[in-house]
C-alpha cells in the first residue's frame, strides 16, 4: 500500500519531532522515496507496451515527460539517500521490497525491449544516433562550444542536470541512441569528428575498439590524438580541473579555443571502482559538479553547451551466482559484465548474438548480450555495469544549452549570514543556522543554494530545512527577508578530510556566504 504508506510520510514528517530531530527527518525522508518508488514501479508496470509494440513505443516511454526514466531517478536518489543517512533506515524490510520490485521491473522492461530492438533490426528510427552528436549538435564555425562527455551519465541524470541550470536562456534534452557494445572505448569514440561518417567496432590490440575512417582507437590517450588531429586547437579538460583552477588558471587554459572539451571521468570510476556505498554517494554529487562546471564557463564567456553521454548503467543489486551466465567460449576478443565480443563459440540461453554487420560495422566480430538484467561470468563490479541493450544501458541524454554570459544584476540583492557553524564534522547531517537581513526595497523571498563544497567540488546538498521552504529538486531553500532557518546538510562522500559551507545564488552561482574549512572525522 505505497500510496497509503505516502500519505503516512507526509504527514508524519510535519510532526514535532521530526521538525526538531533532523536525524528523525532523514529517516521519514528515505521512507518517503522509498514509497514514492514503489507507487512509480506500479504506474510503469501497467504501461510497459505488449509484444505487438515497436522498438518506437519503448523508446517513446521511457523518454517521455514524465516517462519510465522516473523509475531509475527515484531508485537512484532512494539508494544515494540511504548511503548518506547518519543511521541506518528503520526498516530494512521497506527497503528489500521496492528494491526487489525495482529490479524485477527493469529485467522484464529490458528483455521486452531488446526483443523489441531485434525485431527492428537493432535500429530505432527517428532517434539521434551517437555518432551523429558531433556533426548535428556541435559541430559551429560560427561560435566556441563547450562539449561536456559525462562518462556513464545516464538518461534521467541528464534530466536531474536540467532541473540544475535555472537560469539558462535555452534549455533542452533528447534521447540518442548509443553506440554497441555501450563501453567507454566504443562510445566516447562514437561521440568524436566524422563518426557520422564512418565507425565501426574492430579487434584493436587484445580489446575491442573504434575505427573512423583509417584511425583506430582503444584507449583515451588515441582518441585525444584523432581530437587534436580533426580539431588542432582543441583544449582538453578533466571537469576536477575546471572547478579547481583559479580564475586566472582557467581563463589561460581555455582563451582562443575553438572548441572546449570538458570530460567528467566520476560516476564510471567509482561505479567500477569496487565500492558500492561510496558509488552510490557520488552519483549525485557528479551531476552537482556539471552544472557548477557550466555557471563557472558561462561567467568567463562560453555560451553554447553540449552535455553527452558515453552510454549509460545499471546499477542494483549485486549478480549471485545463479544470475552469472556462461562465457560464449569461441575465439574471446573482449569480455565485459554485460557484453562478449569475438568470434563462433555459442550463444548461452537468455542472450542474443548480433554479428558486425548487421550493426553496420566493417568487421567479423559477433557480439553476445544478455536478453535480460544478467551479466557473464567475467571481471567487473557485480552491482554496477554496462555494455548490454538495456534502455538504462543504451539511451544516452544529449543537452542543449545555451547560458547567457553576462550575469544580470538584481534589482534586490541578497544578504544572507552563515550561524551555528560547526568547528568539526562528526556526523552526516552537517546543520549551520541561516539568517536573511531585512531589506529596505520590498520583502519577497528568494531562493538560496547552501552546499558542501571540497576543493571546488560538490559534495553535499541540503537534505532538510527547518522554518524555511526546501525544493528538494533544485536543492534550494526559500526564505523571506528578516527570517532564519536551520538547514540540515548531507554530506555525500566518506573520502574527505575537509568541506565548507557555500551558500550559493542559484542562478548564477555567486557566493552568498562561506565558510572556513571545516575538519572531517565521521565517527568521532
Amino acid at each position: 500500500k505505497f500510496a497509503d504508506a505516502h500519505d503516512v510520510v507526509t504527514h508524519r514528517r510535519l510532526s514535532f519531532w521530526a521538525l526538531h530531530q533532523l536525524e528523525r527527518q532523514e529517516q521519514w525522508q528515505a521512507f518517503g522515496l522509498a514509497a514514492q518508488l514503489g507507487m512509480a514501479v506500479a504506474e510503469v508496470t501497467k504501461q510497459l507496451p505488449d509484444s505487438k509494440k515497436t522498438v518506437v513505443n519503448w523508446t517513446e516511454g521511457y523518454v517521455a515527460e514524465n516517462g519510465w526514466y522516473r523509475i531509475d531517478r527515484l531508485h537512484r536518489q532512494l539508494e544515494s539517500t540511504l548511503a548518506a543517512m547518519t543511521d541506518s533506515i528503520a526498516s530494512e524490510k521497506v527497503v528489500h521490497r521496492v528494491r526487489k520490485d525495482y529490479e524485477s521491473l527493469v529485467d522484464k522492461m529490458t528483455t521486452g525491449f531488446v526483443s523489441a530492438f531485434k525485431q527492428s533490426g537493432w535500429s530505432i528510427p527517428g532517434v539521434l544516433q551517437q555518432t551523429q552528436i558531433y556533426s548535428k549538435e556541435v559541430h559551429s564555425p560560427s561560435e566556441t562550444v563547450c562539449f561536456i562527455l559525462v562518462d556513464a551519465l545516464r538518461y534521467e541524470m541528464g534530466v536531474e542536470l536540467m532541473s540544475l541550470l535555472e537560469n539558462a536562456e535555452q534549455l533542452s534534452v533528447q534521447p540518442a541512441i548509443g553506440a554497441i557494445p555501450t563501453i567507454t572505448p566504443i562510445g566516447m569514440a562514437a561521440l568524436m569528428p566524422d563518426a557520422e561518417e564512418s565507425f565501426s567496432v574492430v579487434e584493436c590490440g587484445k580489446d575491442i575498439g573504434a575505427k573512423i575512417n583509417a584511425s583506430v582507437s582503444g584507449s583515451l590517450n588515441d582518441r585525444r590524438k584523432v581530437w587534436k588531429g580533426k580539431v588542432p586547437d582543441v583544449v582538453d579538460l578533466d571537469l576536477d580541473k575546471v572547478l579547481s583552477h583559479s580564475n586566472s588558471q582557467l581563463q589561460k587554459r581555455i582563451t582562443g579555443a575553438p572548441l572546449l572539451v570538458v570530460r567528467s571521468l566520476e560516476i564510471d570510476a567509482m561505479g567500477e571502482g569496487g565500492n558500492t556505498f561510496l558509488a552510490r554517494q557520488v552519483m549525485d554529487t557528479a551531476i552537482n559538479n556539471v552544472a557548477r562546471a557550466i555557471k563557472r564557463l558561462a561567467g568567463m564567456g562560453f555560451a553554447k553547451f553540449v552535455v553527452a553521454a558515453d552510454h549509460g548503467h545499471l546499477f542494483i543489486h549485486e549478480r549471485d551466482e545463479s544470475e552469472r551466465i556462461e562465457k560464449p567460449g569461441g575465439e574471446q576478443v573482449s569480455l565485459h559484465r554485460r557484453c562478449w565480443a569475438g568470434r563462433g563459440g555459442s550463444t548461452p540461453p537468455s542472450t542474443v548474438r548480433i554479428t558486425a554487420t548487421q550493426l553496420g560495422y566493417d568487421s567479423d566480430l559477433d557480439f553476445v548480450f544478455p536478453t535480460n538484467n544478467s551479466v557473464f561470468k567475467a571481471g567487473g563490479d557485480l552491482s554496477y555495469y554496462h555494455g548490454g541493450l538495456s534502455l538504462q544501458e543504451l539511451l544516452i541524454p544529449v543537452l542543449s544549452i545555451r547560458m547567457p554570459t553576462q550575469v544580470k544584476v538584481k534589482s534586490v540583492d541578497i544578504n544572507v549570514t552563515l550561524t551555528k557553524v560547526p568547528e568539526k564534522i562528526a556526523n552526516r547531517i552537517v546543520t549551520f543556522g541561516l539568517v536573511a537581513e531585512n531589506s529596505l526595497f520590498g520583502g519577497d523571498s528568494f531562493a538560496v543554494r547552501p552546499v558542501l563544497l571540497n576543493n571546488g567540488q560538490h559534495v553535499g546538498h541540503v537534505g532538510m530545512v527547518l522554518d524555511a521552504e526546501h525544493d528538494s529538486a533544485t536543492q534550494t531553500v526559500r526564505m523571506k527577508p528578516g527570517t532564519s532557518c536551520t538547514v540540515g546538510v548531507q554530506l555525500l562522500r566518506d573520502d574527505v578530510d575537509s568541506v565548507e559551507i557555500v551558500v550559493l545564488d542559484p542562478e548564477t552561482d555567486r557566493i552568498l556566504a562561506k565558510s572556513t574549512k571545516i575538519p572531517v572525522k565521521l565517527g568521532i
